[in-house]
């Protein structure tokens, strides 16, 4: 398993679909779930996702409802094909904010049945963690500041300030 952390370079953290892209959307053999939800949006009809609990989505729609907003926090949790929603919501849900595993080595995917885990993390990172090394790979191709979230752990440590 696998986790890179892809800090914002700028002002604003790129559309997570750079990291689909990146990643050459195997978003769409996964269907997803979505936890903790906060975002921003000029748009009102996408600031109710803040107001659910999750959003199970198929990875082909997921690619349709991601670019048009800020994403602040979220869990994106993606599964495979055959795992079914209700066998998902067994499961404690997923979330970012306040989550100490991330920060913690050796770094694991939350839901137990998820293969690959997205975290857009208080709007300044993305946290990806994935049972698929070649993910983690693509991700440091595209963002050349990304790091291996264990070794961005092991150099901060008990200095982390933010989190």
């Amino acid at each position: 398993m696998k986790g890179v952390i892809i800090k914002r370079s700028g002002i604003i953290l790129p559309s997570i679909n750079r990291i689909f892209d990146a990643i050459h959307n195997v978003q769409i053999e996964y269907n997803w779930l979505i936890t903790d939800i906060d975002v921003i949006s000029l748009n009102q009809g996408y600031n109710v996702l803040s107001k659910v609990d999750y959003v199970w989505i198929s990875g082909e729609e997921l690619i349709h409802m991601t670019d048009d907003f800020q994403w602040c926090f979220a869990v994106f949790s993606g599964f495979p094909k055959d795992v079914s929603k209700e066998q998902v919501l067994t499961q404690k849900l997923p979330y970012a904010d306040g989550y100490p595993g991330f920060w913690q080595n050796p770094v694991g995917i939350q839901h137990p049945m998820a293969e690959v885990e997205i975290v857009p993390f208080d709007a300044a990172y993305y946290l990806v963690i994935s049972k698929i090394d070649k993910i983690a790979e693509d991700l440091k191709i595209v963002f050349p500041t990304a790091e291996d979230i264990e070794t961005y752990n092991n150099r901060i440590g008990e200095h982390r300030v933010c989190f």
